[in-house]
């Protein structure tokens, strides 16, 4: 992903969007990962490198570290791209993966990241810390919707949405299983967001948080895709 974000600034193709979808977030900045983790065991025969990382509190729910997922950075990369961050459904992605979490890397790629700087003034060292009140999943997904707009400010509203990941074999969460669920969805993750907001020390702001929902679960997407796959756009 590194190497398609640099191709896009070598190409001058900075105004062109993207999208990241059926995605899940780290909850870190890539200078971090040394920090977060528990150990590291190098294969010589295969020239790959182990990585635990350290497990949250027991009493506070966290994200997914796995690259798969994406780091603080590359939220900037899309809201700034003007794209979309469309979150997945499946609690693997979104956090709820035990509490031994382990993956393995190229020895050489992770040279590379550990010499990274972070190129945002703005990449926050800590994710927001929330107990661990689970409601069926619902919880991670909050987790990751206030992550980002902590991280963005207010323009971030305007570039998240849904990636689900129904058309995949997933674990969704427990109030959303199928599209069927969407309208109980966003009843349900407006009150938790507003409980979440509430009572943890963040400061964005409850002010037209379900005009913001709306826009997560159906607004943005129909917005991006009225204005980029249109004759105008694609066609001048």
């Amino acid at each position: 992903r590194l190497q398609f974000y640099q191709f896009r600034r070598d190409k001058g193709y900075d105004d062109i969007p993207i999208i990241a979808s059926h995605m899940g977030l780290t909850g870190f900045s890539y200078t971090l990962i040394g920090k977060k983790l528990k150990s590291k065991t190098f294969d010589t025969s295969s020239s790959l490198i182990a990585l635990k990382y350290m497990s949250p509190p027991l009493n506070e729910i966290s994200f997914n570290p796995l690259s798969i997922n994406l780091y603080d950075e590359e939220i900037l990369e899309v809201i700034h791209s003007g794209g979309l961050l469309g979150l997945s459904l499946d609690l693997r992605i979104l956090g709820r993966v035990g509490q031994n979490v382990t993956e393995l890397i190229r020895s050489d790629e992770l040279d590379e990241l550990m010499k990274l700087e972070n190129s945002f003034d703005q990449v926050a060292d800590e994710s927001i810390k929330i107990d661990k009140k689970d409601k069926t999943g619902l919880r991670y997904l909050a987790l990751h919707i206030l992550h980002i707009i902590n991280l963005t400010g207010e323009k971030g509203w305007q570039h998240i949405c849904l990636g689900s990941d129904f058309d995949g074999l997933i674990h969704p969460i427990d109030c959303c299983k199928n599209s069927a669920q969407l309208p109980q969805l966003e009843k349900l993750l407006l009150l938790e967001l507003e409980d979440m907001i509430r009572s943890s020390d963040t400061k964005i702001s409850c002010q037209d948080l379900a005009h913001h929902v709306r826009d997560f679960m159906y607004n943005n997407v129909r917005n991006f895709t009225q204005k980029y796959f249109s004759r105008q756009y694609l066609y001048g």
